[in-house]
């Protein structure tokens, strides 16, 4: 039984893990526009976490730490920050059009929404705030 109690003590918040999780998506490689990086253990665990992962995946909006998804016909790579923005979307149910007014802009002609979601300066900041207002986290 105190073997038990100290294997339930150590274990790692959801928060820290939440945190442990998001270090993890630099090392996303694939971005599909329909199922995202699922399949991804980050990704998915992070996923599973739903509400919880909200505080952890929102300090992460501004996270400019590169991931390895690659497009060959794009010219940016996508960065911890976007992956979380998406992520965000669909925990969430918000759109992207939610946040037109904070500086997200579409790029209509770029299929695969990882490419095709941009900030303006400044935008990643005003979308960590609608989202801490929005979702109370």
């Amino acid at each position: 039984a105190l073997a038990l109690l100290l294997l339930l003590a150590c274990e790692p918040g959801r928060e820290n893990r939440a945190e442990e999780f998001t270090r993890g998506l630099s090392a996303v490689h694939r971005w599909d526009p329909e199922k995202q990086a699922g399949g991804f253990y980050a990704y998915d665990e992070l996923m599973a976490l739903g509400e919880d992962a909200y505080v952890v995946l929102i300090a992460h909006l501004t996270d400019t730490t590169e991931t390895r998804i690659m497009d060959l016909a794009e010219i940016t790579v996508p960065t911890v920050g976007d992956v979380c923005f998406h992520m965000l979307l669909r925990l969430s149910g918000m759109k992207v059009e939610d946040f037109r007014a904070e500086g997200v802009v579409v790029m209509r002609e770029i299929q695969n929404p990882i490419f095709g979601v941009r900030f303006d300066p400044g935008a990643r900041t005003r979308v960590q705030k609608k989202f801490r207002s929005v979702l109370k986290k």
